[in-house]
């Protein structure tokens, strides 16, 4: 019988896990935690925010669409940032742009999903 601990466990978790960090440059970055990580009230209001992102249709927005939008991004990253400091940080340097919101979005997404099974050998 196997016997492995908790902090092998915890290792493991956290190389599955691991947050993204995004260079602000100046020796300032924003580290973004894997939902997986958040407690049970912030991944509530991710995965709501995230539902509400899904909806907007991009190519027939209005103005005022857009807007809500920026606000809905700029919420998830306010929600998945280690700390408000750097979350202002980042959202500073991005304003509102809606494109480079999106982006910090999709490389939190794509970082932080875990890992699918690789199929077996045949």
């Amino acid at each position: 019988m196997a016997t492995i601990t908790l902090d092998s466990i915890r290792e493991s978790i956290e190389k599955k896990y691991a947050p993204v960090v995004i260079d602000l440059g100046g020796g300032k970055s924003c580290t973004l935690v894997a939902a997986m990580r958040l407690s049970k009230e912030d991944r509530r209001k991710l995965v709501g925010l995230q539902d509400a992102a899904n909806k907007a249709d991009g190519d027939n927005m209005t103005p005022e669409q857009v807007d809500g939008l920026v606000d809905l991004l700029k919420d998830m990253i306010g929600i998945v940032a280690s700390k408000p400091a750097e979350a202002k940080a980042l959202l500073a340097a991005c304003g509102d742009d809606l494109a480079m919101l999106q982006a910090v979005i999709e490389e939190y997404m794509g970082g932080t999903e875990p890992g699918e099974a690789s199929p077996s050998p045949a």
